[in-house]
């Protein structure tokens, strides 16, 4: 049994009712929307009353446009030209009133959906007819005059638009005779053109490549910005550089790419756990294994936080069941300026992963990749073997005196002779020379060089490694018009690891879509389903309940077998090969996430979105060991079954305006609820009636007697554990972002959390942060002397962020039920004294940076300093006295501090069109200091316990 706790699980009912509500709110809001994609079909017919004297055509559109829900587009100078009108019209549809206002005025009207049309009427369409519109036929290539499939062309001011096909061309029916034509197409710069009834067959496009890049999108916390925008510090890599590189986790694919993040495997277990990630530093205390134990960052999917730690039931890394291949980018928030809206988690940076997805009339493309690749050990470890190992263990031996109690002295001291050793019989000069009755009854055996089963080189080693092999295939789909947006992803993934015995595999689907119903309604859609299966041969799979570790070592350590045994074929080889083998088992993961956002223009310029989003994982593991392994005879079969469950609920205000075309404003507003359930069952069963019997079905021996000397003891055969923790996380946020043409930059943010898990007196925190940026290069005094320098910045941000512990209950000092005493259950003090106090720890940092490109963006610079503080760090404090029951208090008890330069070097030695080769050098450096403690002194380690 694991540990009891008092109080009510209401919190999550009400939870679960809200979830229930929220998806009756987002069901009726989606069929309100479509029926307005069907109001507006018939939006002609929509009933109107004018009543204006004296006034402008173009203020009778803007009341018509109130009361239909339609568009009107029109020349402005044609409508001024009409003068002042007069109308008075009560309940009439909107056809007829258009038609009775405009033919008098030699105007005409066509519809386009919900969009009307305004234009003049021309003797070549009749006398009372509207001219239907010009036909526009152009190509678009790129700088090699090769043709451009899937190059957006819109109408420019309009959403009308369509996009060219696998030759290039491009043909669309426009309601004007003259205007401007928009095309874009990613990576490439927009490029402008007018048209007109003269030129409508005879339009070329050449697009030219963007390879600044300085305004390409950089995904945020909460939003979007660009590298010339952005007053952070963020590291972009992008989903080119991580192409073709096979790996089970996205965490190996960073290793060495961003400044200041440092990634370590310390296991090469496939799809296992143990990977460090640190940002700038270590900044927690090794004191929970989740999170803090390796100062791992808050790693962010598609928006929703997820959950990072390596499973204690599979020992998988849960970052595994990521697809790499199906990721569009990473950014990696360094500093808090960047990180601080997110809060009591981002106290060690964050890690945003955007995946895959379609873009709007986008081609639909259709792409299968598949890869095999091959592993091996490069190296085994250096072993003496033989007469050399026989030579080192008879020199230890030789070395392996025993002193005696000299009492005339009172110290201990070495026997220097034979004599001296006879007068002290407990004594003796080595391992070969002790009295007869003080000698170890182990044989010595490695003395036998005449012995031909002692006579031998064995190395072990090669027994366990294999050549290991990799197979990634992966099927993706994309494509997109101007009202859906879609990306299809299926991945397979199969490790065998190079040692034996282990393998992870991965069968996951990935499901991206962007509906756009109605002009200012947005549904985004967002999908993943994992099936993950891993195995493993390590020693560590005990017989206790959540025993993985983060780390995976070989069974049989091949250090402690002598290499003086015989070797293959013989019956130590054998032997060795049954403990190998013999252990069966399974660890079989599920994980699905899906996350829905609906977003409304409610003005220009003004969204507000809400989005519900659930991560739900199941890990299981079935273990056996077979009675031959074990010194008492007896099987030992293993189930559990662990459930993570997290539920989120987002609801943003955003708003975007630009003010004389030089200062431009960015507000948003926003409030979360995060949910998190955590459930586990395990059981076990002992002592099979058959080896080939590896679960505990019904039936099973329960008891059994166990003889210990002259004394029987009655032993259970089965055990069952399970346990359920929840907790939850309330948060309001808000950011300001202003900037004064492109130039100058100041980002302001706040964030206030309160969360379950923290001291009744303590459950809120506040996270506030402040950022400036420069664009130095943009200053003509900069322009006009130094050609060299394409772009320059200069960025200076102050902030602070947090870090809460994964524990729902160690504030509560909650009971853990205690050992049986007489067939009785019992309770014991768990987690220590409650503390109302306690609170996440708390992070200041200040950083300053400078971003440089030069010679037309080939050479790349970007330099920063940083300097973070972190107080309040969780710790165990030992409690005086023993007058009750609790030895220690968990308390925000100490402070640490991180200060580092980062220096990323970036030159593209090839920027032609048939070949593109960029370098990159990335080096820092950071000093970590343990800054403060409870005690002004080093804090003592006798306290862990090893109970979280």
């Amino acid at each position: 049994m694991k540990k009891n706790r008092i109080g009510t699980r209401s919190d999550g009912w009400i939870f679960v009712r809200k979830c229930v509500l929220m998806m009756k709110f987002v069901f009726i809001f989606t069929m309100c929307c479509l029926f307005q994609i069907q109001a507006a079909v018939y939006s002609q017919q929509t009933k109107v009353s004018v009543e204006f004297r004296n006034v402008s055509l173009e203020k009778v559109f803007q009341e018509l446009e109130r009361q239909s829900n339609c568009s009107f587009l029109y020349n402005h100078r044609v409508v001024e030209a009409r003068g002042r009108v007069s109308i008075q019209v009560v309940d009439k549809e909107l056809s007829q009133v258009l038609d009775e206002l405009l033919t008098k005025l030699g105007l005409g009207f066509t519809f386009d959906d919900n969009l009307v049309i305004i234009k003049e009427r021309t003797s070549m369409w009749g006398k009372d007819s509207v001219q239907k519109g010009l036909r526009i036929v152009g190509r678009v290539v790129d700088e090699k005059k090769q043709a451009m499939p899937g190059v957006t062309v819109k109408l420019t001011g309009t959403t009308l638009g369509t996009a060219t096909d696998s030759k290039g061309i491009f043909s669309m029916m426009l309601p004007l005779a003259k205007g401007a034509l928009e095309f874009s197409f990613v990576g490439y710069k927009t490029q402008s053109l007018t048209f007109s009834a003269t030129t409508r067959d005879t339009i070329r496009i050449v697009m030219q490549e963007d390879i600044q890049a300085l305004d390409e999108a950089v995904v945020v916390a909460y939003g979007t910005t660009t590298r010339r925008e952005a007053t952070g510090a963020i590291s972009v890599i992008k989903a080119d550089e991580l192409r073709g590189i096979p790996s089970g986790s996205i965490a190996s694919l960073l290793q060495g790419r961003v400044a200041g993040m440092d990634v370590t495997n310390i296991t090469g277990a496939p799809g296992g756990g143990g990977t460090i990630i640190t940002i700038r530093g270590y900044n927690s205390l090794d004191v929970e294994q989740k999170s803090r134990q390796f100062s791992n960052p808050l790693w962010v999917v598609d928006g929703v936080p997820l959950n990072s730690f390596t499973s204690p039931i599979t020992g998988t890394n849960l970052l595994a069941e990521i697809n790499p291949d199906m990721i569009e980018s990473v950014q990696v928030l360094k500093d808090a300026s960047a990180a601080s809206i997110y809060g009591s988690r981002a106290a060690n940076g964050v890690i945003i992963v955007t995946t895959k997805k379609g873009r709007a009339n986008q081609k639909a493309t259709f792409s299968v990749n598949v890869s095999q690749t091959w592993s091996v050990l490069p190296k085994l470890p250096t072993l003496m073997v033989g007469r050399a190992e026989r030579w080192w263990r008879i020199k230890a031996l030789r070395n392996m005196p025993k002193a005696y109690l000299d009492w005339e002295n009172r110290q201990y001291k070495y026997p220097s002779s034979i004599s001296e050793m006879e007068k002290n019989r407990l004594s003796f000069l080595d391992w070969f020379y002790p009295k007869s009755d003080s000698q170890p009854a182990d044989g010595i055996i490695l003395q036998d060089s005449l012995n031909a089963f002692y006579n031998h080189a064995t190395n072990f080693f090669p027994m366990y490694f294999e050549t290991g092999k990799v197979t990634n295939a992966n099927i993706q789909a994309y494509g997109g018009s101007d009202r859906i947006n879609y990306g299809i992803g299926l991945g397979y993934y199969n490790e065998a690891g190079v040692l034996k015995g282990t393998g992870f595999n991965r069968v996951d689907l990935t499901t991206n879509l962007n509906v756009i119903p109605t002009n200012r309604l947005n549904v985004d859609l967002r999908f993943y389903l994992s099936l993950t299966n891993r195995k493993r041969s390590s020693e560590n799979q005990m017989e206790g309940f959540q025993t993985s570790t983060n780390v995976d070592v070989i069974p049989g350590d091949p250090f402690e077998l002598t290499t003086l045994l015989p070797g293959k074929g013989s019956v130590v080889w054998d032997e060795v090969l049954k403990s190998l083998q013999g252990i069966k088992e399974k660890n079989r993961s599920v994980r699905g996430r899906a996350n829905i956002k609906i977003g409304y223009d409610v003005l220009e310029g003004l969204n507000v979105s809400t989005s519900l989003a659930a991560d739900y994982s199941i890990h299981r593991r079935h273990y056996f060991s077979p009675s031959y392994l074990d010194t008492d005879g007896y099987s030992i079969s293993i189930g559990e079954t662990g459930i993570n469950v997290m539920a989120l609920s987002e609801t943003m205000l955003t708003y975007t305006k630009t003010l004389k075309e030089d200062h431009t404003f960015n507000v948003l507003a926003g409030f979360s609820y995060q949910y998190d359930q955590e459930e586990y069952n395990g059981g076990s069963g002992r002592n099979s009636p058959s080896d080939k019997i590896q679960y505990v079905p019904s039936g099973f021996p329960t008891l059994a007697e166990k003889e210990i000397y002259d004394y029987k003891e009655v032993i259970p055969l089965q055990a069952y554990e399970s346990d359920m923790k929840e907790k939850s996380l309330l948060s309001w946020f808000a950011r300001l972002e202003y900037d004064y043409q492109k130039k100058y930059f100041i980002s302001a943010s706040f964030r206030r959390d309160g969360s379950s898990t923290f001291g009744a007196k303590n459950r809120w925190g506040t996270f506030p942060s402040i950022a400036g940026g420069w664009n130095f290069s943009e200053e003509s005094f900069i322009k006009d002397n130094l050609e060299w320098l394409s772009f320059g910045k200069i960025r200076a941000s102050w902030g602070r962020s947090g870090m809460h512990f994964e524990e729902c209950y160690l504030a509560l000092g909650s009971l853990y039920s205690g050992q049986p005493f007489m067939g009785e259950s019992t309770l014991s003090w768990g987690n220590g004294l409650y503390n109302e106090e306690l609170s996440w720890e708390k992070t200041d940092q200040y950083d300053f940076g400078l971003d440089m490109d030069m010679f037309n963006y080939r050479l790349g610079l970007t330099l920063d300093y940083y300097y973070r503080y972190s107080s309040d760090k969780l710790w165990q404090i030992e409690l005086p006295g023993d007058y009750n029951g609790f030895a220690y208090q968990w308390r925000n008890a100490a402070a640490v501090s991180n200060e580092g330069i980062e220096l990323l070097i970036r030159y593209e030695i090839f920027r032609n069109d048939n070949l593109y080769w960029k370098i990159s050098v990335n080096g820092a450096k950071n000093w970590n200091r343990f800054e403060k403690s409870y005690t002004g002194e080093d804090i003592p380690e006798l306290v862990l316990s090893g109970r979280l």
